[in-house]
């Protein structure tokens, strides 16, 4: 066999390995590190996992550590040089941001103005999946399931200041309105409820810990059902409690976008994407605070297929 022949074969062979998707494993481990170890937070990991194996990528195996476990075990990682960390909750994401590792990290499960918080330099190459949801999302699954309910409201504190504007934008790109309400102390969020469900259609949540927090979702859901004003909520949860609707994302969705973020790193440096919202979602409507309202509702599974659809998914 001649040089050219033998050249011409490692050149096929280079592209049947391109072909067949075979992108080496990042030099290093994959450190997944937990704020806790509660089942939210594994199933982040199982989703993970599961996401990597529909990938084929056995050749990126995830080592699981608590916050407490890191602890122990931080100078011996680092002398390791992994290749990338994922933090998954708020806590693991402020610890590692502050001790500034010298290695990419992916934060997860945790709101976007917790990632805006947290400390890193220009050098850094972080990024995040957030756990809220974008305003649009928001705003075209009101239009979806209460067609005709245009003025919509929400109450803002410190920490979503921005969050107001963001709202302001989306609103008139879909032909509704929002009348915002800003607080800067808890004693606050009561009148200010009051002047804004006065005039509005629905009530928009926004992840604001001042605004909505255990000790206030009760006193919000009874002023706005003595209003007869629906309310966008935040999670499930929000829904179980009294909410009429929410968009959000589960564990399970957050780790199976990890999973197509890491299944997607090449050989050598680790370059992540840019900080995005959660591809994946779903919708929970309560039928007795519809029903309560006198409001008609399209069921879940059909509110989520039209919502996805104006994302352009499937």
């Amino acid at each position: 066999m001649n040089r050219r022949h033998i050249l011409s074969l490692l050149s096929g062979l280079l592209a049947m390995l391109v072909m067949a998707g075979g992108s080496a494993a990042p030099r290093g481990e994959i450190i997944v590190v937990l704020s806790r170890d509660s089942e939210p937070h594994r199933e982040v990991v199982t989703a993970m996992r599961s996401e990597l194996a529909r990938q084929n990528r056995a050749d990126l195996p995830l080592r699981v550590l608590t916050l407490d476990e890191l602890a122990s075990q931080y100078d011996q990682l680092l002398k390791q040089k992994p290749a990338l960390i994922v933090t998954v909750g708020s806590q693991a994401a402020q610890d590692l941001a502050t001790r500034r590792p010298p290695i990419p990290l992916m934060h997860a499960l945790i709101p976007r103005q917790t990632w805006e918080a947290l400390p890193r330099t220009t050098a850094q190459r972080d990024s995040a999946v957030f756990l809220d949801q974008p305003v649009v999302r928001q705003l075209q699954l009101i239009k979806l399931a209460l067609p005709g309910r245009v003025r919509l409201g929400a109450v803002t504190g410190p920490a979503t200041a921005r969050t107001g504007d963001e709202l302001r934008a989306a609103a008139r790109r879909l032909g509704l309105s929002v009348q915002i309400e800003s607080i800067d102390q808890p004693a606050a969020l009561l009148p200010a409820l009051n002047r804004v469900v006065d005039d509005i259609q629905v009530l928009v949540s926004v992840p604001d810990p001042m605004v909505f927090a255990p000790n206030t979702i009760h006193h919000i859901l009874l002023t706005t059902y003595r209003y007869r004003v629906p309310v966008l909520g935040l999670s499930r949860a929000y829904v179980d409690a009294g909410a009429l609707l929410a968009v959000y994302s589960t564990p399970e969705d957050i780790g199976r976008q990890l999973g197509e973020v890491v299944g997607g790193l090449g050989n050598g440096r680790v370059v992540l994407p840019a900080p995005r919202y959660p591809k994946y979602y779903s919708v929970s409507v309560n039928p007795r605070v519809a029903a309560s309202l006198g409001l008609s509702m399209e069921t879940e599974s059909a509110l989520l297929q039209k919502l996805q659809a104006t994302e352009g998914q499937r």
